[in-house]
């Protein structure tokens, strides 16, 4: 006798081939118990309305959490502008308004400008320096 892989024939060995066949008619066993006690019809409608309700949870948060990046940075921005107003004053120049503030005293007035629309810190220590021996203007 030849040994062949196929069918139900025995190795020489004495071994059966193929053991995860029976594996296999095992699980598909246990599946058709399954679809016989369980109908998959019953499963859909709950599989579904699980989805509806993860996905309008889903869409809740996405909601709370666009509100809250909306509401988040107004409100902190009118705190801060209360906690921690300019130093200096606005000056109408003909409706424009602009914000000057002034240190030190004497004669002459020295002004200085910040270009690219940069803020006066940038400046530093230098203005403090200045106003030491006359008045200078941010």
């Amino acid at each position: 006798m030849v040994w062949s892989p196929q069918g139900s024939e025995r190795r020489p060995d004495g071994v059966k081939p193929y053991p995860h066949k029976r594996a296999a008619s095992a699980a598909t066993s246990l599946v058709s118990k399954l679809n016989s006690s369980f109908a998959l019809s019953t499963w859909v409608p709950i599989v579904m309305l699980m989805m509806e309700k993860w996905l309008w949870l889903g869409l809740g948060v996405t909601a709370v959490g666009f509100l809250a990046g909306l509401v988040y940075p107004t409100v902190s921005a009118a705190m801060d502008r209360q906690q921690y107003p300019p130093p200096g004053q606005l000056v109408d120049l003909g409706g424009l308004r602009l914000h000057l503030h002034c240190l030190g005293q004497g004669t002459p007035t020295v002004v200085m400008d910040v270009g690219a629309g940069a803020p006066a810190i940038t400046w530093g220590l230098v203005p403090a320096a200045i106003a030491q021996f006359t008045r200078v203007c941010l």
